[in-house]
């Protein structure tokens, strides 16, 4: 019984991934880069972790609270963030 379960599935895997199609997109990449402009974008992320010396400003519910992600985008033709 386990030795068919094996061989039916060795036959779908080998089914599946014969059905992927891979391709070079680098090509597709270089064809419709935008103009260098001098803009530049920013991805911070961070942890509000509350404990140690911090522990008493965390009040009920823990040590950790949301996370932070800020996306900042700086447009040198725009003059601001």
């Amino acid at each position: 019984m386990m030795a068919v379960m094996g061989m039916g599935a060795c036959a779908t895997y080998h089914s599946l991934r014969s059905a992927i199609t891979v391709s070079d997109a680098g090509n597709l990449l270089e064809a419709s880069r935008p103009q260098e402009s001098g803009a530049a974008t920013i991805l911070v992320i961070g942890t509000d972790y509350r404990g140690g010396a911090n522990r008493e400003l965390a009040g009920e519910g823990g040590e950790f609270f949301a996370d932070s992600t800020l996306l900042i985008h700086l447009a040198p033709e725009i003059g601001r963030a």
